[in-house]
């Protein structure tokens, strides 16, 4: 999602609590390839991923990191902006209708995303995204006479303000302003299509249904499509998400769950059920962190199951894409192993049937010609290639 483009940058910037992650791009005859990437590590408690309060605290600390990694630019440089998903709050609008103007559709999902969210009276920077076939892809079509979904986002004018202030102090002009999930979901887009075109002739997929998991270094964010609208999204932060590369030989002790109890509320505004489904016993052979991500996922899955599926056709398989993390080719395949052992798509048990796809550079089953000239792919890397794709 792009708040305010100006420019199309050849840089992205995604700027989490514990580091700056700035890649470079290339672009030639109507073609993009991606070049190096930095990643600087931040000072501890330099930043604070919050949606309400301050998020740069050690402001000179953070504003030298960005210098050892850019220097002193002899001109202002473009960049693309991407910031976690924890700054702002994001939520699916349903509208009858949209106006065709441009300026009356913004002050309607402003005015919408105001109300829905209950704002206060900060001022905020609302934008929003309509979805659209990328491939014209096996995507279904959706029934006549449906109300208008799309996504909005909402971030207070004083957090955005800190970031460029920020920027623009070393000579950074963030021409476009992105949030990490959905970045890295739309860079994602035609590789889906393509992965689920492909798959059809031996898998009967829910028609038009796609579930999209991104593994962030702060939590997850999980969105679910349906004739390429968003009728799901849940935003879950989690602690110790960096430590899930180490849990194999160094296991960790499980999450608080008071402190990561269910106060989330998905982005369709329905509270989510306070239980979460007991693992069973293959999953307590695994790390504590992969069971602790994996059993927050599993009560999502359950979640919208309950509230958002009239019915199961359990001769139809629900496809879940999955990408992000700091080590996708182990963390990404245990992850899909755990949730297909919750949710077997091979065998009929009268249950959700899902079949999970991990998006890694080691996954030889998928097709990853469209993020080949990705040198790194993990979930920091990620949205700083993706908010330079995504840029207008």
């Amino acid at each position: 999602m792009t708040l305010f483009p100006f420019t199309r940058p050849k840089v992205g910037l995604y700027v989490t609590a514990g580091s700056l992650c700035v890649a470079h791009v290339s672009r030639r005859l109507g073609h993009q390839s991606f070049g190096g990437y930095v990643e600087q590590p931040l000072p501890s408690r330099s930043i604070r991923l919050s949606p309400v309060e301050p998020n740069i605290l050690e402001r000179e600390q953070v504003i030298n990191s960005l210098q050892a990694v850019f220097g002193h630019p002899k001109g202002p440089q473009s960049v693309a902006l991407c910031l976690p998903d924890l700054c702002a709050r994001t939520t699916i609008v349903e509208m009858a209708t949209l106006p065709l103007q441009s300026k009356e559709q913004q002050a309607l999902v402003e005015w919408r995303v105001q109300q829905d969210l209950r704002l206060s009276k900060q001022k905020f920077r609302i934008s929003y995204q309509i979805f659209s076939s990328p491939s014209g892809g096996l995507s279904g079509s959706p029934p006549t006479g449906q109300p208008v979904r799309l996504l909005a986002t909402a971030i207070q004018e004083n957090i955005i303000e800190a970031y460029e202030a920020m920027c623009l102090e070393v000579g950074l002009v963030p021409a476009s302003i992105h949030l990490a999930s959905l970045a890295v979901f739309n860079m994602c887009r035609s590789l889906i299509d393509t992965t689920l075109n492909t798959s059809a002739e031996r898998i009967s997929f829910v028609p038009g249904t796609q579930f999209f998991l991104y593994l962030a270094d702060w939590g997850y964010s999980i969105i679910i499509m349906r004739h390429q609208a968003p009728i799901f999204l849940r935003v879950k932060p989690l602690r110790h998400m960096s430590q899930l590369s180490a849990t194999v030989s160094q296991p960790i002790d499980p999450l608080d769950q008071q402190n990561q109890g269910n106060t989330e509320v998905p982005g369709d505004g329905k509270q989510e059920s306070a239980f979460a489904k007991e693992p069973d016993a293959g999953l307590n052979s695994f790390p504590p962190i992969a069971r602790t991500i994996t059993n927050e996922l599993v009560g999502t899955l359950q979640y919208y199951f309950e509230t958002h599926e009239t019915s199961i056709h359990t001769d139809e398989v629900y496809p879940l894409f999955l990408i992000g993390s700091h080590d996708p080719d182990n963390a990404l395949p245990l992850i899909t192993e755990l949730i297909q052992q919750e949710f077997p798509f091979e065998v009929d048990h009268g249950t959700p049937r899902i079949k999970a796809f991990p998006i890694f550079p080691g996954n030889t089953n998928l097709n990853l010609k469209p993020l080949s000239g990705l040198p790194a792919w993990t979930s920091t890397s990620l949205p700083a290639f993706a908010a330079t794709s995504q840029s207008a």
